[in-house]
């Protein structure tokens, strides 16, 4: 029963896939000016592509985080063509 336990513990511990990302920053401006509290999406064209997104900070600034499963997300985003959607 022990072993079982300690088994499942492992199991559950286990990170999943590792996924291969690249940093990706940069501000948002609208008029000239920072735009603050917008949602920055990159869209894949890849069918197999993860959410990858960020919120802007005061100064219009993000930093992309991707979704790579349950309460996992990675900074970064992998390699590929995207489509950029702010709102």
């Amino acid at each position: 029963m022990l072993v079982c336990g300690l088994a499942t513990s492992f199991i559950g511990c286990n990170p999943g896939p590792s996924i291969k990302t690249y940093p990706v920053a940069g501000t948002v401006t609208y008029n000239g000016k920072p735009l603050a509290g917008a949602t920055v999406s990159y869209v894949s064209k890849d069918s197999e592509s993860r959410p990858t997104t960020a919120v802007t900070d005061s100064d219009g600034r993000f930093s992309l985080s991707t979704y790579i499963g349950p309460k996992q997300v990675v900074r970064g985003a992998v390699p590929g063509d995207y489509q950029v959607i702010i709102v």
